[in-house]
């Protein structure tokens, strides 16, 4: 095998020993490997189409295609996590992109942007109530805390509350200073490693 080979197999092997849901994108914006745990989360509305991660949602597919105008080239600006609303599912999946950065001289030119998968389509998220207890949350703030750790925008948040955008944005400040954070892809990333963590 050559270097590059071994290198790649390496990646993959790596990858697939977190258990996590990781999918890796060529300079072409194609995949160019998943690991079996991201398998686990294609469904008929969301996966890979001609070697393309896709979705019958249309900002989901928005999304996925800037990530894969970005694994070309075209940008590196910072990459942000967003939300794939899977039509048949309930809870949307979380996409947390990033670079793939390799030592220099490294032989993995061609792979260029890890994004890693979180489904919170499982039934064992953290509750409301944790929040509440952990952080000193009010019940209004664990509650908005909850519904963004969903992948709910602002706007969503509010719909489903029935109150004004502002009053979600105030008590998303109030979140940000209780957990010490500064955006909302924060929480997501402290409720899923509470998930795993089980503090019920």
């Amino acid at each position: 095998k050559s270097l590059a080979e071994e290198s790649i197999l390496g990646l993959v092997e790596a990858l697939s020993y977190t258990g996590q849901a990781n999918v890796v994108l060529n300079r072409a914006g194609r995949v160019q490997f998943a690991t079996a745990a991201a398998h686990n989360l294609f469904d008929a509305d969301f996966g890979m189409r001609s070697g393309f991660l896709t979705c019958s949602d249309p900002q989901s597919q928005a999304h996925l295609s800037r990530i894969a105008q970005l694994a070309s080239g075209s940008g590196m600006e910072d990459l942000v996590s967003f939300a794939i609303r899977s039509p048949a599912q309930i809870r949307p999946i979380v996409a947390r992109p990033r670079h793939l950065r390799t030592p220099a001289g490294a032989a993995l030119p061609d792979l260029r942007i890890v994004l890693t998968l979180v489904s919170l389509r499982t039934d064992d998220a953290v509750s409301r109530e944790d929040l509440r207890r952990l952080f000193l949350l009010s019940a209004a703030e664990a509650d908005v805390a909850a519904l963004i750790a969903q992948g709910f925008s602002v706007a969503e948040v509010a719909a489903s509350r029935n109150v004004k955008r502002d009053t979600v944005r105030g008590q998303l400040k109030g979140i940000f200073r209780k957990l010490d954070i500064n955006r909302q892809s924060d929480i997501v990333r402290l409720v899923d490693r509470l998930g795993r963590f089980g503090p019920g």
